[in-house]
């Protein structure tokens, strides 16, 4: 490492207690300069630890961001308890899009006026039920909150 006096700022030996030109004393540990490679190094570490940062914190904030918008786009029956949507379909069936929590069970729903067969064992996507006939209402049956109605001829 070079060494330079604090006060004439020319370069000294190491091992120089007095500065040979202008006579200042000094510690040994005075005037020592960092060598340019080790700056590099320090300047080095910092921009990798900035990146790794920026590599880290922003996928998480995008992450939380998409999180919090795809969570409000579900539909609010789904906060509650139970949910179970249906669409109509050809010959008298009734198709299950989407149910929440999954592992809900065909028994806990309610068949009330026309005639309607329901699987039994647990709801799941993609599950049908056919034979509808009149006015189908689909209601769970320890709360009585409407599943929904369905007119069939």
């Amino acid at each position: 490492m070079a060494r330079y006096c604090n006060s004439c700022g020319r370069s000294i030996p190491n091992d120089a207690r007095v500065c040979p030109y202008c006579g200042k004393t000094m510690a040994l540990h005075e005037g020592l300069v960092i060598p340019e490679q080790e700056q590099k190094k320090d300047k080095t570490v910092l921009i990798i630890v900035a990146v790794l940062i920026v590599l880290i914190i922003v996928p998480i904030a995008i992450a939380a961001t998409v999180y919090v918008y795809v969570s409000g786009m579900l539909p609010e029956a789904v906060e509650s308890s139970r949910y179970v949507n249906l669409v109509e379909q050809e010959n008298s069936t009734l198709f299950v899009t989407y149910v929440y929590p999954p592992g809900l069970s065909w028994g806990d729903v309610e068949v009330s006026s026309g005639i309607a067969i329901i699987p039994y064992g647990t709801i799941s996507e993609g599950d049908t039920i056919t034979d509808c006939d009149g006015v189908v209402t689909l209601r769970w049956e320890s709360s009585n909150e409407l599943i929904g109605t369905w007119i069939f001829s």
